[in-house]
């Protein structure tokens, strides 16, 4: 055989094997900033579970970058005029990761199930508004509603909680649906193992193209250091957590990158309303004014967190900074705990008051929010320099949203995130008297005042007068104080320099562009 010969052989045996071989395996390994709780959409109410359930599953209408509504399973919607009937035109071709069909049934059927009395998920609340929903043909489906809404597109169709599942998969599994999750996301289920990981798989039939990437692993590391420590030593590509002493040593890594971007989450201390001794507005006033939360957020989360005054993050357009403010002042704080006869205290040096000793739970995660036991021992500090015994009590995030849930505690750290600006969706669940007793509202608040302002900002139209709305709404909340607003963390998250093509936003942690250059 001439050389010639043999190298045209050799060249195309080459091409042959290159063609037939699979290309390389590529498993991005993201550490998570905690084990997911649930991976039944209809449950999910954290930020790690939604991370990993938001690449399984899809909801019709997903936020860009600016916060605008986008296509994702319907193509176009419409709404009547004055927002009382919605009606959706979905996307064709879709399968679930089961192969079976998404449709209109499929779409009715997940509502329908959110609100099954049976299933008692939280996501129920997120469609309370929905009358009726009418399957109108394969690929369109339209929702009644009991009233008016400008904002339904935002608080119940792209709602954590109203992602679509497979009709066949949950009739198959149930209440076990957690442990067998089927969507028409970029990545599939393929196990979940409690605190050690989740496994995803690319779906190389998807939609909107087949990811790049052909595994995903997800690690809980609740940890800022220990997750930066694991991304230095490339246990894992990525990370969900930047501490605020990390951030500079991540930008000085050569072999590391950052993303940091403005988030629509805001972090509070709640008091709970209807418990002792919260249910006196005069004390929820003194520790309002006891806690130095100024000095709090400048200490923990610089360069990865911004104060707020208000419920709303600044990077939402209804962002406002009420005219009743609590500044540090522990000698105001002393002036209203008086008002209300703690004026006595006892051998420890704690105010007391017919016997009764004046003392707070303070309920925290550890490691659910950056520095949050942290926080919580400076609360405790700042209880007990007005003559309040604090008391640290520290629980698993899963048991920790239960305990919040059923309000067993006094005063707590909690927090809320969400993919846009939209104010209905973050003063509904947390302020509306209806969730008292239920998901969300852990202040176990009540206003007859601002749910009917709530009310009014769902149902307008006009954007001005929504923007006056959620400004009354906020001072009311101001005047009755029944929590404390914190800080809004960036979103900032870190990776090896060989992870390509991720696109940051405060829209959602979306995987399909990503690969690894390795």
């Amino acid at each position: 055989m001439s050389v010639r010969k043999y190298v045209l052989l050799v060249s195309l045996l080459v091409l042959v094997l290159a063609v037939a071989l699979p290309a390389q395996a590529q498993r991005l390994v993201i550490a998570n900033i905690g084990d997911v709780v649930k991976l039944d959409p209809a449950y999910v109410t954290d930020v790690q579970s939604s991370t990993v359930s938001n690449q399984i599953h899809e909801r019709l209408a997903v936020y860009d970058e600016s916060g605008e509504p986008q296509p994702a399973l319907a193509v176009s919607w419409e709404a009547s005029e004055g927002g009382q009937v919605w009606t959706f035109y979905l996307r064709e071709g879709v399968t679930f990761h089961d192969g079976t069909p998404f449709n209109a049934e499929a779409v009715k059927y997940t509502f329908e199930r959110l609100r099954d009395p049976e299933m008692a998920s939280p996501g129920a609340g997120d469609i309370s508004i929905v009358d009726t929903i009418t399957v109108i043909d394969d690929f369109t489906v339209q929702f009644t509603l009991e009233r008016p809404s400008a904002a339904f597109l935002s608080t119940s169709i792209m709602a954590t909680r109203s992602a679509i599942v497979s009709p066949a998969a949950a009739e198959e599994y149930g209440q076990d649906l957690s442990n067998h999750p089927v969507g028409t996301g970029p990545f599939k289920f393929v196990e979940w193992q409690p605190d050690s990981h989740v496994l995803l798989q690319a779906n190389v039939d998807y939609w909107g193209g087949a990811p790049l990437l052909s595994e995903v692993m997800f690690k809980p590391i609740p940890e800022a250091t220990t997750q930066l420590v694991e991304l230095e030593t490339q246990g894992v590509d990525f990370i969900l957590r930047v501490g605020s002493t990390d951030f500079n040593r991540i930008q000085d890594n050569p072999d590391l990158q950052i993303f940091s971007t403005p988030d629509f989450n805001a972090r509070y201390i709640f008091f709970q309303n209807q418990k002792f001794p919260f249910e006196d507005k005069n004390i929820r006033y003194a520790v309002s004014h006891a806690i130095p939360v100024d000095d709090i957020v400048t200490a923990f989360l610089q360069n990865v967190a911004v104060r707020i005054h208000g419920v709303m993050p600044e990077s939402s357009w209804a962002a406002h900074t009420p005219s009743k403010l609590f500044d540090y002042d522990v000698d105001k704080a002393k002036e209203y705990l008086a008002a209300s006869g703690w004026t006595e205290t006892n051998s420890q040096g704690y105010l007391e008051q017919d016997g009764v000793e004046l003392s707070v739970e303070i309920y925290t995660p550890d490691g659910r929010y950056p520095m949050d036991k942290e926080m919580a021992t400076v609360i405790q500090q700042s209880l007990g320099d007005i003559g309040i015994r604090g008391e640290i009590k520290v629980l698993e995030w899963g048991a920790y949203l239960a305990a919040v849930d059923d309000g067993e505690h006094q005063l707590c750290i909690l927090g809320w995130s969400q993919s846009s600006g939209e104010p209905a969706t973050m003063y509904g669940p947390q302020f509306k008297s209806h969730a008292i007793g239920g998901w969300a509202n852990a202040m176990f608040y009540h206003s007859d005042a601002v749910d009917a302002l709530l009310l009014q900002g769902e149902e307008e139209t006009d954007m001005e007068a929504r923007i006056a709305i959620y400004q009354e709404v906020q001072e009311i909340i101001a005047v009755d104080a029944p929590m404390i607003p914190m800080y809004s963390e960036y979103l900032t998250y870190a990776a090896q320099n060989h992870v390509q093509g991720y696109n940051h936003s405060p829209a959602g942690f979306d995987l399909t562009t990503v690969y690894l250059d390795k």
